[in-house]
């Protein structure tokens, strides 16, 4: 088996534990945190959840509309022909980024918005629409296959990333 994809599972499989290492630690404390606050229903509190939540949330998107395609990009650029003495150094830095990206950005908002959804919940009450949504969905990486995978899904292009980095610099 070549080494690229020797190493290249090696480093998503490390990539993936830590991620969702972090996510359980934090969303479990985080989790524990909320249940402890004496969050009584209220509607307009509810919609300030909703508001942070949502601005939270475009801010990644937008971030990630500017990481992930530069870190692809740099991927790209390092296999140009005329670009071979920087084969490595472009290979990294298009992993880097996309990591640094995953780490400090996606992880965080995602770990902030699920406490601001159990906000939510404590502020509508029991029978409010956000309980209802989490009954439907489910709470951390969710119930179904297709909630896992949208929950998770920027793991898959950190793979895509993985592989190929590390295929670019083995085979250089």
């Amino acid at each position: 088996m070549p080494s690229w994809i020797v190493c290249g599972s090696l480093a998503t499989v490390a990539v993936v534990l830590f991620y969702i290492l972090v996510y359980n630690y934090y969303g479990s404390k985080w989790d524990h945190w909320v249940t402890r606050q004496r969050i009584k229903p209220n509607n307009v509190r509810a919609q300030q959840f909703q508001a942070l939540e949502s601005r939270r949330q475009g801010s990644m998107i937008d971030m990630g509309t500017i990481f992930v395609p530069t870190a692809f990009a740099l991927l790209g650029v390092s296999v140009q022909p005329n670009f071979v003495s920087l084969r490595i150094p472009f290979a990294g830095a298009g992993l880097g980024l996309y990591i640094i990206w995953l780490f400090t950005t996606q992880l965080p908002t995602r770990l902030m918005n699920d406490v601001d959804i159990d906000m939510r919940i404590r502020a509508e009450g029991p029978q409010g629409a956000t309980s209802l949504q989490r009954r439907l969905y489910g709470r951390g990486h969710g119930t179904s296959v297709i909630v896992v995978v949208r929950r998770n899904h920027w793991l898959i292009y950190a793979a895509l990333l993985i592989y190929a980095s590390f295929y670019i610099v083995l085979t250089a």
